[in-house]
């Protein structure tokens, strides 16, 4: 798994449209159609889907 990141502000925004405080969520890959975030504290994560750089919807990672 790779090291994961402190998000930018543009992150920051997608991340709070997804329900979650970017406080505590560290981005490991940021793709055009989506982006992968890993809590800093558990280790769980999410892919969250995008459309023309909005939110669209978040899924649960399997660890």
């Amino acid at each position: 798994m790779k090291h994961g990141k402190a998000p930018t502000v543009r992150q920051k925004k997608l991340i709070a449209d997804a329900g979650l405080n970017y406080d505590n969520w560290l981005v490991e890959r940021d793709l055009p159609t989506d982006m992968i975030i890993i809590h800093r504290l558990t280790g769980s994560g999410y892919k969250l889907i995008k459309e023309d750089g909005q939110y669209v919807r978040k899924v649960r990672l399997d660890d």
